[in-house]
């Protein structure tokens, strides 16, 4: 008999250092809750490179350059049909699924112009990609079925 998922609020928070020697870190926690919750390596996967993505831009892109207090949260949950991960953060208000520009899938890659593919990528890999501003704040959500086939 394979192993029991635990019920959805088997919960994972996380605060994210801003800057990218963080990331790391924060891939491993997400790792090792994965890990810890029997999620399907193929998803574990999809989730390391989430989180590789939306962090980086909440890094790179995400605030304003005299903005003084900076932070990140992730929180993941796992439960018997589904893993939800969110990404909270502080930085200027951006819906990364209606203002990032739209990624160059056709073009040689020499003659594409950046941006846009991390947010591809992102709903490629996640069922369920939603963007919404709460109380000042940038909250990302995404979910996936356990059992959804790859990638």
């Amino acid at each position: 008999m394979g192993a029991k998922r635990p019920r959805m609020n088997d919960e994972l928070n996380l605060s994210v250092a801003c800057n990218v020697a963080a990331l790391p870190g924060a891939q491993d926690a997400i790792a090792a809750f994965a890990r810890a919750h029997n999620v399907p390596e193929r998803i574990a996967f999809a989730l390391d490179l989430v989180m590789d993505e939306v962090i980086s831009n909440i890094i790179n892109h995400g605030f304003a350059p005299d903005q003084s207090e900076r932070w990140i949260q992730c929180r993941a949950a796992v439960g018997p049909a589904l893993i939800a991960i969110a990404f909270v953060d502080n930085g200027r208000p951006f819906d990364p699924l209606t203002e990032a520009p739209e990624p160059d899938l056709t073009s040689a890659i020499e003659d594409r112009a950046i941006g846009g593919l991390g947010v591809h990528i992102v709903r490629q890999t996640m069922q369920e990609v939603r963007y919404d501003q709460i109380d000042g704040q940038n909250v990302l959500w995404m979910k996936r079925a356990l059992d959804a086939a790859a990638p």
